[in-house]
């Protein structure tokens, strides 16, 4: 029922979620993904995660615009001011 494109996505950040969160505890998390199809691009892009990212918002964006192009979905977001957002979308 779900798109393939947002199906594929959406399985390869969850590995990079799961690989990355489980380093920092120490402990395996991506076992469901050994095997699958989604194990080889989520490794590429946790270990780039790894190594690329700094804990500042210019470091969000910076990953969060990398993941984008790797995945081929960087026209599906736009970056705003948070001053130009409308005040009725914060309920």
């Amino acid at each position: 029922m779900t798109p393939g494109k947002i199906y594929d996505v959406s399985q390869i950040m969850n590995y990079v979620f799961f690989k990355l969160t489980g380093q920092l505890l120490g402990i395996h998390l991506v076992e469901p993904y050994e095997k699958s199809r989604y194990m080889l691009e989520g490794e590429e892009l946790a270990d780039w995660t790894a190594g690329n990212y700094s804990d500042s918002h210019e470091g969000d964006v910076a990953v969060i615009d990398h993941w984008a192009l790797y995945l081929e979905i960087p026209g599906w977001f736009e970056w705003r001011w948070f001053d130009e957002i409308s005040r009725d979308h914060l309920h």
